[in-house]
């Protein structure tokens, strides 16, 4: 059973006929009739008893009176709850955020809130998923967003997937590969490279690649978790990294740095957003989810009507495996 075929069925039922509730709802005689017959088909029994003027409801439409109308009302309740807590404007909210999260969704979700002249205070905690995953358990966040980088068990926590992030070989503008056409896997080796702390699947996932062409994997010269002193080394122009492609983006679009045309180098993870089971969000942080929903569908459609040439060639896999610095 739809809801759409109950609002139509109790319609009928109100106005006592097709014609009457066709009008009421803007919708033809037709298209009313069509989805009562599949209410009635799916049902097993005659809801209706109708002549050319009238519909009545039979022995089995009465009995389906009662439920279609408490699912309208509770639907209704459920709508004015909705709208009551997305109403919100004010209220405190900590929200975790991986590097990437912070940057792309975080950012424009408060910038939506501020555009709803919302009142709602935000503390925004960074961090990698390791570290705000146990946090958002313990209590001490409300709710968080990040790239998920590792297998975990999320028995306790409720993901929603926000949007999608590509991975990239990232390399500073003066770097010797980022001027050819396509980097391959051994002159990847030939420069020094950094690579985030607390990695987790990534060397897995770094050793497989190589492995594939019998090649080792490259060793970091240097690890950090600073994102400020990443960018400052990769614009020196001596280094590389996997990122997600727009962490660094204003640089990306400025040309100082730039994601290597890598065949077999493109990953693409989820960003994801979590909040405890078992205990419903407030009222405020439901109107800083719904901002980070809205912000995740505006990075979409931007990403999808910018198209970037480097990334024509090459395959892109599936994989949750790159964490962020």
């Amino acid at each position: 059973m739809q809801l759409r075929q109950l609002r139509y069925f109790l319609a009928v039922v109100e106005h006592g006929s097709f014609s009457a509730a066709a009008a009421e709802l803007g919708r033809t005689q037709q298209a009313l009739s069509k989805a009562i017959h599949t209410l009635e088909e799916t049902a097993g029994v005659r809801l209706l008893d109708r002549n050319p003027r009238t519909a009545t409801p039979t022995l089995f439409g009465e009995m389906l009176i009662a439920h279609a109308r408490n699912i309208e009302l509770e639907l209704r309740g459920f709508r004015e709850r909705v709208a009551e807590m997305l109403g919100v404007s004010e209220g405190n909210v900590i929200v975790g955020a991986s590097a990437t999260a912070a940057g792309l969704l975080v950012a424009d979700a408060i910038e939506l809130l501020h555009e709803r002249q919302s009142q709602i205070r935000l503390s925004v905690m960074t961090g990698i998923y390791q570290d705000l995953v146990p946090a958002l358990l313990r209590g001490e966040l409300d709710i968080c967003v990040s790239v998920e980088t590792v297998d975990a068990n999320l028995q306790d926590v409720v993901r929603e997937v926000l949007c999608y992030e590509e991975f990239r070989v990232i390399a500073g503008a003066n770097h010797p590969l980022a001027r050819l056409a396509e980097v391959g896997h051994a002159e990847l080796l030939e420069h020094p490279w950094i690579l985030g702390r607390r990695l987790g699947a990534v060397e897995e996932a770094l050793d497989a690649s190589f492995e594939d062409l019998d090649l080792r994997r490259p060793v970091a010269s240097i690890e950090t978790n600073s994102t400020e002193f990443l960018r400052s080394m990769l614009l020196k122009g001596r280094h590389l990294c996997v990122l997600p492609a727009d962490l660094f983006a204003a640089e990306r679009q400025h040309g100082t740095l730039v994601a290597l045309n890598t065949r077999h180098f493109k990953w693409s993870a989820s960003i994801s957003l979590y909040y405890r089971r078992g205990t419903a969000p407030g009222a405020a942080a439901v109107a800083v989810i719904d901002a980070l929903h809205a912000a995740a569908r505006r990075y979409e459609h931007a990403r999808d009507t910018s198209i970037d040439t480097s990334f024509a060639s090459g395959i892109v896999t599936r994989a949750q495996v790159y964490p962020e610095v």
